[in-house]
């Protein structure tokens, strides 16, 4: 029914521009902001209007394209000041696959002439979303015919307006926004929820100060969401620690024998060996690699994606130095031209030299990122 109506509704203006229209006579900036949420929780970013030409703006007919694997679209609301609620406005949206259609008119006298947000588009954050990652929400053309029955395809995002004597589309200028997403816990948003996370939250419930950037108040919130901030948080996070990404199954390991025991993987006196990854990576691929680590034998290791053969598909990090205490590494992979990767590995830090003692706690992966380098701290 809203589809019905909303292309009904273009169809109308669209005839009254065909052959009088003047295109990009000027320009617009139409953004979308950012935000941060935590797995399973809600989130709101704003569509944006600036730079708007002196004439105004009446109509707009755009779609708004996220990434509906990690977040859902559940509502756009209009906030045009000039229009919204009344009978001068016409407001609709319809969902297609991985994006929400919007159209908005006006027909009063008075155009949209201010910069600031048009839209608030709110949603959740899907559960099998990696914390660390990001979802984009993007300004994109609606996909459609450019009229009803046209085999023409409209390849335009519409802003502009509508008069009596004349009809103007703006060139429109996008910037994508972004929905951080964060696990609950990671107070510093740093991928890992650990000790350190926990003493943040400690040191505000002591302060009885809120919680406040660079910190996340609502991954500290971690316990009962929304709730209190109080010890119940801290001790969730000390129970509940992760180190980024997706774990992967650190109980069983290729090619050398390696022992497991309460949740600690040790491999001692062996030149390698390898985790499987969740899935099969291929050429130009990456993976975002979260690994916490004990070496006891201080005599550090590299890492590298692998075939079912061992054979090295990606570039080499390493050598990375000991850390006793248990260190932190973040560091990604990226599928060179060969076989396809299915596993991690984990070797000694010179070829031919084995891997003294380490003791693995924690294996993650993100996979499809950009490629970085790596780091360990």
């Amino acid at each position: 029914m809203l589809k019905n109506k909303m292309l009904a509704a273009f169809s109308l203006i669209a005839a009254m521009m065909i052959g009088t229209t003047v295109y990009g006579a000027d320009k617009l900036a139409m953004s979308v902001s950012s935000t941060k949420a935590s797995v399973g929780s809600d989130y709101t970013v704003y569509v944006s209007v600036a730079d708007v030409p002196s004439n105004g703006i009446s109509c707009m007919d755009l779609a708004v394209e996220y990434d509906s694997g990690k977040i859902s679209v559940d509502n756009i609301t209009s906030l045009v000041s000039t229009a919204v609620g009344s009978s001068d406005e016409m407001f609709d949206v319809y969902k297609q696959d991985g994006c929400v259609n919007v159209y908005w008119m006006t027909s009063g006298s008075k155009f949209l002439t201010e910069s600031g947000n048009v839209f608030a588009v709110s949603g959740k954050v899907l559960s099998g979303a990696s914390g660390g990652s990001s979802a984009k929400i993007s300004i994109v053309p609606v996909s459609r015919p450019l009229i009803p029955d046209s085999a023409e395809t409209n390849d335009a995002i519409t802003v502009g307006y509508v008069t009596d004597n004349e009809t103007v589309a703006y060139d429109v200028e996008t910037t994508a926004g972004y929905v951080g997403i964060t696990s609950s816990g990671d107070v510093n948003s740093d991928g890992f929820v650990d000790e350190e996370d926990a003493a943040v939250v400690l040191r505000h419930i002591s302060t009885r100060k809120d919680i406040t950037a660079p910190y996340d108040a609502k991954a500290a919130d971690c316990a009962a969401v929304f709730g209190e901030l109080d010890l119940k948080d801290v001790f969730w996070i000390l129970k509940n620690r992760i180190y980024g990404g997706t774990a992967l199954d650190i109980s069983k390991s290729n090619i050398n024998p390696t022992t497991y025991s309460n949740g600690v993987l040790n491999a001692s006196n062996i030149e390698m060996f390898s985790i499987p990854l969740g899935r099969t990576l291929y050429e130009g691929e990456s993976v975002k690699v979260y690994l916490r680590a004990k070496d006891n034998g201080g005599s550090g290791f590299r890492s590298w994606l692998t075939d079912d053969n061992t054979v090295t598909c990606s570039n080499q990090e390493g050598v990375f130095e000991p850390q006793k205490d248990g260190g932190k590494y973040t560091y990604t992979l990226t599928v060179k031209k060969g076989n396809p990767a299915n596993a991690i590995m984990i070797k000694g830090p010179v070829y031919g030299t084995n891997i003294a003692d380490i003791d693995i706690t924690y294996l993650g992966v993100d996979y499809d990122v950009e490629n970085e380098s790596g780091s360990q701290n």
